[in-house]
């Protein structure tokens, strides 16, 4: 009798000892559920969203920072027109971290670079067209002021330029949540090296959502103030300004590569400058023909295969590449051009050029229009088939009107400080045209 007591005492004893674990690994169970469920998503994990319904919906892929910043870049790298226009009417019409509705219509034309519905000859846009631009980069429709709007609802937007923002960088990119993202930039005003210039940081917030990127809000983080001799910020720290060369004991552009064969000779750069943007280019530059340099040293018996080579320019700080690539064929050269500002080593925009030159952008283009048109003239002079000429200059001005009517057009300082611009002229045969430089003589 006594045996069964025992036993029945340790049974009830085990189910206790059992009942107190279960409530423990129930009680673990639920506090890893919340905290996973208060824990942010990771870069480049998947989310969940639940319905009304307590469903769960289809996952969705987190992009990681290095993806938002990649596609940022690729955007708006080389449209500084948009980034500087961002900022300042931001600045200017902004409200608080949010853009205002006025700010946001001075935007579009400059961030409107795949579209292409703002008609820069009437400085015009469709208010269809607006709105659609306002969703697209702004995530919402705007209320358009009625003294922007004129006849034939059209929206006259005015956008001046030269405003000097020579360069953007990206200090950092931070995931907030979801699909929202912060940014930090900064923008570089006026000309490193001559006269007074400043420096601005920008937080963005944006949305990223497979390569579309919806701007949300603005906020200026801190702001410095350049002179010739020495940078200074509000703590009246100073430091001297130098050149930023990645290597200290080379020239500022030197050979990457420097290979010669029977039928073929590459002289490539490598920009010495100790930035982003720099590396950014050589990487590029050695991904490119590294691979053309092998592929000749293959083919070295083929007949003439490929010749490379580039010219220099500095002009105080403004230093401009200029490569000429030749491939099979000696009449017809290809160009490509890269500016730098040797003390910040960032890219210089052609628009900041045109800005020290004091000319508008409404003005060089009308400047290169009719210089394109006259040295077709001069070339085609001696033309005596009345029909053909009219093709040939039709299509030499509808390429331009249609691909380098921009200030994105190659551009590079010549050695005596003047713009050059690469121009496209149509042919009478073989390759369709052919590129040539052009001093537009400012």
């Amino acid at each position: 009798m006594e045996e069964n007591k025992s036993k029945g005492k340790f049974i009830k004893s085990l189910s206790i000892i059992l009942l107190i674990l279960t409530i423990i690994a129930l009680i673990i169970v639920i506090a890893v559920g919340v905290k996973t469920l208060l824990k942010p998503n990771e870069e480049g994990t998947t989310q969940t969203t639940e319905t009304s319904n307590g469903k769960e919906n289809n996952t969705q892929k987190v992009a990681s920072t290095a993806e938002v910043e990649k596609a940022f870049k690729k955007k708006f790298a080389d449209n500084l027109e948009a980034m500087q226009m961002i900022a300042f009417y931001h600045d200017e019409l902004g409200n608080g971290k949010a853009f205002s509705d006025e700010a946001i219509l001075h935007i579009l034309p400059l961030i409107d670079n795949d579209t292409h519905y703002f008609n820069w000859d009437t400085g015009t846009m469709k208010k269809v067209d607006v709105q659609t631009l306002a969703n697209m980069y702004f995530g919402r429709s705007i209320n358009i002021p009625s003294k922007y709007i004129k006849q034939n609802e059209l929206v006259e937007i005015d956008t001046p330029t030269g405003f000097g923002i020579s360069s953007h960088d990206i200090l950092s990119t931070k995931h907030i949540k979801g699909n929202e993202y912060s940014l930090e930039i900064r923008y570089t005003y006026g000309v490193s090296g001559e006269a007074d210039y400043e420096q601005i940081v920008y937080i963005f917030t944006i949305e990223y959502n497979n390569g579309q990127i919806v701007f949300k809000t603005l906020e200026k983080k801190s702001e410095k103030t350049y002179n010739n001799e020495t940078t200074k910020n509000t703590a009246n720290n100073t430091e001297t300004k130098t050149v930023k060369k990645q290597d200290a004991s080379k020239d500022i552009v030197y050979d990457m590569y420097n290979e010669n064969g029977k039928n073929y000779s590459y002289k490539v750069p490598y920009i010495n400058l100790d930035s982003t943007d720099a590396k950014y280019i050589n990487d590029t530059l050695k991904s490119e023909y590294k691979e053309k340099i092998e592929m000749s040293k293959k083919q070295e018996n083929d007949g003439d295969i490929g010749y490379v080579k580039y010219n220099t320019y500095l002009n105080s700080n403004f230093l401009s590449i200029v490569i000429i690539n030749s491939y099979q064929n000696d009449d017809y050269l290809s160009y490509t051009t890269y500016n730098f500002d040797i003390y910040t080593g960032s890219i210089v925009s052609n628009t900041h050029i045109l800005a020290e030159k004091n000319i508008s952008t409404s003005e060089f283009r009308l400047i290169v229009r009719d210089l394109i048109e006259k040295k077709f003239k001069e070339n085609y002079k001696n033309l005596n088939n009345p029909e053909i000429y009219e093709k040939l200059f039709n299509d030499t001005m509808n390429q331009y009107e249609s691909v380098y009517n921009t200030t994105d057009i190659p551009m590079f300082l010549d050695k005596e400080g003047k713009i050059n611009v690469i121009g496209y002229i149509y042919a009478l045969a073989g390759a369709g045209g052919y590129y040539t430089i052009i001093n537009i003589g400012m």
